[in-house]
């Protein structure tokens, strides 16, 4: 129906004749229940037309355009273009289904000293993703698994971004590791670590328990394991500890957040997305 109404406008136009030279195609990224659309037309194009297939067109004749929807779908979307100067025509159209949205959320299984993690999440085209194991490791599979060194419960974090790399969505479950490949006991030099607000806009609160004085240096790292700010010295006392981080200037995306004491390291996950 979509491609008999875009015949039909074509149709309610001054006699034009559909030449290879025109072409008129688009690709598509949704971002929840907004989609943007990015044309691929002649250069020529002087009229176009967006039909999101959902009743509502988009006239204005611009080569990028986005559009709300308010359900699901499916629909089809379809661009026409027009060259007046050939003259010559052409469309396209495709199919636009929205999985509920950007969503992050998954379910494990804890097996012979692995715990397996099977992602439920929803994602647009070509997103990332980005598991926090909660005992310093990570992972940016779609379907990791991790080892623990020690039985116990540990904070698993998923988080999603769109295929423009900007966050979408993230939740995070307690996961309970009863059978680990090899145990070993380890005194923790730093414990409680925690970053917040998470995602976080200007700037965010490093939190951290020190067992005993020392010296600390906290550093932060993009996910290519780019070293992005000056490592921090700064001596610090026992107890609960905070630090500053000026996250104004990141770029958004995920970092790794990593305090080093006496030759032990503990990474946190931070989300950075600056307000429009």
């Amino acid at each position: 129906m979509k491609i008999i109404r875009a015949l039909i406008v074509l149709l309610l136009l001054p006699a034009i004749q559909v030449f290879s030279q025109c072409n008129g195609d688009f690709t598509w990224n949704a971002i929840g229940s907004v989609v943007s659309f990015t044309g691929n037309v002649s250069a020529n194009t002087t009229n176009i037309i967006w039909d999101f297939g959902d009743g509502n067109y988009d006239y204005t004749n611009v080569a990028s355009t986005s559009h709300t929807y308010a359900g699901s779908g499916p629909y089809t979307a379809c661009i026409i273009a027009y060259d007046s100067i050939i003259p010559c025509a052409d469309s396209s159209c495709h199919t636009i289904a929205l999985a509920g949205g950007c969503s992050a959320d998954f379910t494990w299984i804890d097996s012979l000293g692995y715990v397996f993690f099977i992602s439920n999440s929803t994602l647009g085209n070509n997103g990332m993703y980005f598991w926090d194991f909660g005992d310093g490791n990570f992972s940016t599979q779609q379907q990791p698994s991790n080892v623990y060194a020690v039985a116990g419960t540990y904070l698993v974090c998923l988080t999603v971004l769109d295929s423009n790399q900007s966050f979408c969505d993230s939740t995070c479950h307690f996961v309970t590791a009863t059978t680990v490949a090899a145990v070993r006991e380890i005194k923790a030099n730093v414990t409680d670590v925690s970053l917040s607000p998470n995602p976080s806009d200007e700037s965010a609160t490093f939190a951290f328990f020190m067992a005993e004085p020392g010296d600390a240096q906290i550093s932060v790292y993009d996910l290519t394991g780019r070293e992005i700010a000056k490592p921090v010295h700064t001596q610090f006392s026992s107890g609960k500890q905070e630090n500053i981080l000026n996250t104004k200037d990141f770029a958004p995306g995920i970092y790794l957040v990593q305090i080093t004491v006496n030759g032990q390291s503990v990474k946190s996950r931070l989300v950075v997305t600056h307000k429009q």
